[in-house]
């Protein structure tokens, strides 16, 4: 019997490797979020506050942890550097905690994501690559991976990194995913009697998703395949799209029309040079 600790048990993606592995006879769960879920079968939940010191983890036994918590820091929209120090920390509470009470650790995974090319701060090259040189400023995936893997060193265990790339499932009290964030877009739409119109810059631009029950399946795999040990690797379904294809088809899911997409002024979208905004991967408007 195996025994995994899910860190960040009720998000977007905790919750689907939560159900994962509660769907296989030989693994038990402890699940840790700032919420409690409700205990059931080999699943039980523990409210914890890994910022606060002495929190208690039952993690006695643990072979496995899987790392998927965040937490958005007061000014962090204006400031990302303010996201670093929280999120490092309950990384290092969590796993740190867990290494000196259980001798069983075999596998870390550790979930960050696209940000790790710089996303967040406009256009990066594609195909983005795990080898990729890291880019320029603070990027708190980096501050976790770079603590995990020298505390790693000379330990029994290992590490696997997973980059997921926008994640699309469903966990009530979150708005980490896409999917339901549109369907309240839509339905906010619709009860207003307005088409649904597309809200951002990328209308033509290539487009990649992480549904999160296929990502539970990739986490299970890096979880207990020798060969992931201490390697980084990027999660999507595998699949491209463009919005402008894909959003008609959501429309007529709710039985609504379409409009022109939602503008806005070219300094909020994208540079003010169009050739760059080609050769970048950014929309541009005529």
């Amino acid at each position: 019997m195996k025994k995994a600790v899910v860190v960040g048990a009720l998000g977007v993606i905790g919750r689907y490797i939560v159900e994962k592995l509660a769907s296989l006879p030989d693994w038990e769960v402890v699940g840790l979020s700032r919420r409690k879920g409700e205990d059931r079968g080999r699943v039980r939940y523990l409210s914890v506050d890994l910022l606060s010191p002495g929190h208690q983890i039952p993690a006695e036994g643990a072979t496995h942890i899987f790392y998927a918590a965040f937490q958005a820091s007061a000014g962090a929209a204006a400031d990302y550097a303010q996201n670093i120090a929280a999120n490092r920390d309950m990384l290092v509470n969590a796993v740190s905690r867990i290494d000196e009470m259980s001798s069983r650790l075999e596998r870390v995974v550790l979930v960050t994501g696209t940000k790790y090319y710089g996303s967040h701060l406009g256009a990066f090259r594609t195909p983005a690559k795990e080898s990729d040189p890291r880019h320029e400023g603070p990027n708190y995936y980096f501050d976790q991976i770079d603590w995990l893997a020298a505390f790693q060193r000379g330990k029994r265990w290992t590490w696997t990194e997973l980059r997921p790339q926008t994640l699309c499932g469903f966990a009530p009290g979150t708005a980490m995913s896409i999917v339901p964030v549109i369907a309240v877009y839509a339905g906010i739409c619709k009860a207003l009697g307005e088409p649904l119109r597309f809200p951002g810059s990328a209308w033509r631009s290539i487009y990649q998703v992480t549904e999160s029950a296929h990502f539970a399946e990739a986490a299970l795999w890096a979880a207990t395949g020798p060969r992931c040990a201490n390697q980084a690797y990027n999660i999507t379904n595998g699949d491209y799209f463009r919005w402008c294809n894909v959003w008609p088809r959501i429309a007529e899911v709710f039985g609504m029309p379409t409009a022109s997409r939602q503008l806005a002024t070219r300094s909020a979208i994208c540079p003010s040079d169009q050739s760059r905004c080609s050769r970048s991967g950014y929309a541009t408007f005529s």
